[in-house]
């Protein structure tokens, strides 16, 4: 690979910590400028199918607002959910003509928009935004999807009978107060004597 002389001038905050960072690593300074530069570099639209340059293009011009927007954005839970039964049945072959079809427009608007993400994210990090691991990002997009938008019948015979065992435990507890309190009344103090209340723990 044939390689070029450039001359760049440099802050010498920067300088110093590319210094640094040559003694830490144990490299020249050129390798560690090079790597700097080859991880930082900007997306280029010739990196990407000719089909998306241009609305891609279009994600050059935004502010960093707006980018955050496209990066952040998610698949509609019941269209990711149905890809995915459609690439499970169509693992064992039991697809109609009409569902493949369906399939193959999934899997390019789910590759479109992975694709306009990706592009946002590296344009976010070339200007300097330290982006989200991966594993938060895989998370996210987890919990967007698998999120019910209403609740299911379990959930909801689940919450009927916490609400139900909480009422019943408020029950006993009156219960049982007002039968402490019953038998405090039955032993009153004798004359000459001083009453001492009786110290009772409560169940929770």
């Amino acid at each position: 690979m044939a390689l070029q002389t450039v001359k760049v001038k440099l802050p010498g905050v920067l300088y110093r910590r590319l210094e640094r960072a040559a003694v830490i690593t144990r490299q020249s300074l050129d390798a560690v400028l090079l790597q700097t530069i080859r991880g930082n570099l900007p997306p280029l639209l010739e990196d990407v199918p000719a089909n998306e340059r241009a609305e891609l293009r279009a994600l050059l011009d935004l502010g960093d607002d707006d980018l955050w927007a496209v990066a952040r954005s998610s698949i509609d839970p019941k269209r990711w959910q149905r890809h995915q039964r459609l690439l499970r049945r169509n693992a064992v072959g039991t697809l109609s003509e009409r569902e493949q079809a369906e399939l193959a427009r999934l899997r390019a608007e789910t590759d479109h928009q992975v694709l306009r993400k990706s592009f946002a994210l590296a344009l976010l990090k070339w200007r300097g935004y330290a982006l989200p691991s991966l594993d938060a990002q895989v998370n996210n997009v987890a919990a967007k999807v698998a999120k019910p938008s209403h609740p299911s019948v379990r959930d909801r015979a689940r919450k009927a009978n916490w609400a139900k065992r909480m009422k019943d435990a408020a029950r006993k507890r009156r219960e049982h107060a007002s039968s402490v309190r019953r038998a405090g009344k039955q032993r009153q103090p004798e004359s000459g004597t001083r009453a001492i209340s009786d110290k009772v723990n409560f169940p929770c």
